[in-house]
């Protein structure tokens, strides 16, 4: 591994740069302003906060910026290196601990000493390190926000683990991990709790007879609804109705003696 350039900029303009094939790695993290790039001819906005990720033979551009503060990393790896793969933007992924690492690089790099170079070598890979769990993390995390649109697309229908999965690409299992490990619930526990909600939504603003209330949320059979709904809420879909009527014709009432 090669640390070509590393620095901190801040700039009331920074350059722009034409498109070009890297022939090697670059990070910039984004403190202060925005920025645009494309990556691979896609474009880009950088907000304070934010990163960008560019791999050996991506394609980069860059518009030129005002007013702005980040740092730049352009390293080259040889195949013993061995590092995850990955490019792209990371959202708000700037923390105290990766400042740390940051404050760390620049005291480090501003000595000179025989250590100073394979010191900022294992703080960019620290760096690397980070972001990478970081990338990981918002991908799971786009992968749970696409298993709750599904299900709240589908929830009129008896859902399975197996459709969920099919959904995202994934074995039921694995996604059910995944579900449990991000949320606390599982994905059968959060498909259940939704069509409950769901249901007492109808049951108090609705005229919806209940046996229809249970088959548009994809039960088959009456009595396993008005299970589930009780076990969930503490009340029958019948008793919940029943006292929601009382209370809106006592309320009624009292304005009129009012």
């Amino acid at each position: 591994m090669n640390i070509i350039c590393m620095h901190k900029k801040n700039v009331p303009a920074a350059s722009y740069l034409g498109e070009e094939k890297l022939r090697y790695l670059d990070i910039t993290l984004l403190l202060k302003g925005n920025m645009h790039y494309s990556l691979n001819r896609e474009p880009v906005v950088l907000h304070a906060g934010d990163a960008v990720i560019f791999q050996k033979g991506d394609l980069r551009q860059r518009e030129g910026a005002r007013d702005v503060e980040y740092w730049s990393f352009n390293v080259s790896f040889d195949e013993t290196d061995n590092l995850p793969y990955y490019h792209g933007v990371l959202r708000q992924c700037i923390s105290e601990d990766l400042q740390l690492i940051l404050d760390l690089a620049a005291r480090v790099s501003a000595k000179e000493s025989q250590s100073t170079e394979e010191m900022l070598k294992n703080l960019f890979l620290l760096l690397y390190y980070y972001l990478y769990d970081k990338s990981q993390y918002s991908k799971d995390d786009d992968v749970i926000a696409r298993i709750k649109n599904y299900i709240d697309a589908h929830l009129s229908e008896p859902l399975t683990l197996m459709q969920v999965g099919s959904s995202v690409y994934m074995s039921p299992n694995h996604c059910n991990h995944l579900f449990k490990k991000y949320t606390g619930e599982t994905i059968t526990e959060y498909i259940i709790r939704k069509k409950m909600e769901c249901a007492k939504d109808y049951l108090l603003n609705t005229d919806m007879p209940l046996t229809d209330i249970s088959s548009a949320l994809g039960y088959r059979h009456y009595s396993y609804f008005s299970r589930q709904f009780k076990k969930m809420m503490n009340v029958t879909p019948t008793g919940l109705r029943q006292t929601h009527i009382w209370s809106e014709k006592r309320k009624i009432a009292e304005e009129k003696r009012g």
